[in-house]
């Protein structure tokens, strides 16, 4: 028997599949965005092949310290320029030559999205009003046309990135994003593509939650297919950012270290994230990797720098209810049928051993090591090791956790919808964390 899909069917099918509804800002206000266009010049981007270039890597060597860049007409701030013509980019790309540049793109109402940008103006823009660094935050509400309701087209999060060192450009036509698609020579794992294809529904390849570092030497023609460095999402690179920016800030104020003997440190939510990762299929083929993203963590560690060993993890709960991805479709569906996240709000891992710890530590050092415990999800507990990567500077515990779980471990089978758009078994989770005394 044929089955037949109808449009309001289609239309709810198509959104779900990772292809989000525009948002308003934050505060929930419909206000219109100052539009400007930059006049047009003829730019060439030369097409001479460059050398592959890690997603997640960068220089060894921070950017170096950039000159002054010359003067130009200001551009108000917050505007948002549209793009007609790739120049309208590259022109203003090329004004900045003598600072690093830091390339954004981001989709409305993508939380990761709005995640990674939020912590770029309150953890390096807003403290550190001497970097030097032209940031170009590049947006686009990543759903067809069609589909796109008129009262949302032009809109981003007006409450984010307000720094005169940031140019906000609204993409719709994704002509800075498609290029960099087609032209930046980027490769790695599946999971970790910076290019999205929804070729089966004829809506192109693309770019979002991703950033692309360029120093402070060269024009676009010269420069845009080799970045300094790229990744995704942007939230997950942010130290390796920091790291490439370190030129241009100032030395950070060292903590005092803890006193001598075990010390209690608390996780710090504005610093830390738990995401989780799906690989969602169309039709039997594998076509997007689902992320959610939350902050709502509270936990504690023991640590002692004289005696690692005898460190300890108390319980790590996380609000599950409060994890968003980039499709409130997805969000609702997870919060009220299959996480039920709306009745269990909380995800508890209590850990019982840690493995492979080091006899001695040394400040600065990073360690790998492995955490057993129980994890509980819908009053379900499951069996659960973290592999952790942890350092300790400034005072600080700063590190990574990352496991893999199966949904049927917790007693729910992965979603499908319309026998067409199922998620895998797989779940992937990832634990970045900062805790301090």
């Amino acid at each position: 028997m044929k089955r037949t899909i109808t449009r309001p069917a289609l239309t709810f099918l198509l959104l779900y599949t990772s292809l989000i509804l525009a948002a308003c800002s934050q505060s929930g206000q419909s206000v219109t965005p100052t539009s400007a266009r930059v006049p047009a010049g003829p730019v060439e981007v030369t097409a001479t092949p460059v050398a592959t270039v890690s997603q997640t890597s960068l220089p060894s060597t921070a950017i170096p310290s950039p000159t002054p860049p010359p003067t130009s007409t200001p551009i108000p701030l917050g505007a948002l320029l549209t793009v007609e013509a790739l120049e309208d980019f590259t022109v203003l790309f090329d004004a900045a030559a003598g600072r690093p540049r830091l390339v954004l793109f981001l989709t409305t109402g993508c939380s990761s999205c709005l995640a990674g940008a939020r912590w770029l103006e309150e953890q390096l823009l807003r403290p550190h009003p001497e970097l030097e660094v032209q940031v170009y935050a590049v947006w686009f509400a990543m759903v067809s046309p069609e589909f796109l309701p008129a009262e949302l087209d032009g809109r981003r999060d007006e409450s984010l990135l307000n720094d005169p060192r940031v140019i906000h450009f609204w993409d719709q036509q994704r002509l800075v994003n498609a290029w960099f698609a087609a032209n930046v020579p980027l490769e790695g794992p599946e999971r970790a593509s910076l290019r999205r294809t929804y070729g089966q529904l004829d809506w192109g390849v693309y770019i979002w939650d991703a950033y692309f570092l360029y120093g402070p030497e060269g024009e676009w023609a010269g420069v845009a297919q080799a970045p300094a460095g790229a990744g995704y999402p942007i939230i997950q690179n942010r130290e390796t950012i920091r790291a490439a920016l370190a030129a241009g800030l100032e030395p950070a104020t060292t903590t005092s270290p803890p006193a001598a003997g075990p010390a209690v440190f608390h996780i710090v939510p504005a610093d830390s994230f738990v995401y989780y990762g799906v690989h969602e299929t169309f039709a039997g083929r594998k076509f997007n990797y689902a992320i959610g993203v939350t902050s709502s963590i509270t936990g504690q560690i023991t640590f002692d720098p004289a005696n690692p060993l005898a460190s300890q993890v108390g319980p790590i709960t996380v609000n599950i209810r409060e994890f968003q991805s980039d499709n409130f479709l997805r969000d609702e569906r997870i919060q009220q049928a299959f996480l039920e996240s709306n009745l269990y709000p909380l995800a508890i891992f209590t850990p019982t051993e840690i493995h492979g710890l080091p006899v001695s530590y040394t400040p600065g050092e990073t360690v790998t090591f492995e955490i057993v415990g129980d994890l509980t999800v819908r009053e379900t507990i499951a069996p659960t090791t973290f592999t952790v990567s942890a350092r300790f500077e400034n005072g600080r515990l700063v590190g990574v956790a990352t496991a893999q779980v199966l949904m049927t471990g917790f007693g729910f089978d992965p979603p499908v919808v319309v026998d067409l758009i199922a998620a895998n078994n797989e779940v992937d989770i990832t634990f970045e964390f900062v805790a301090e005394p």
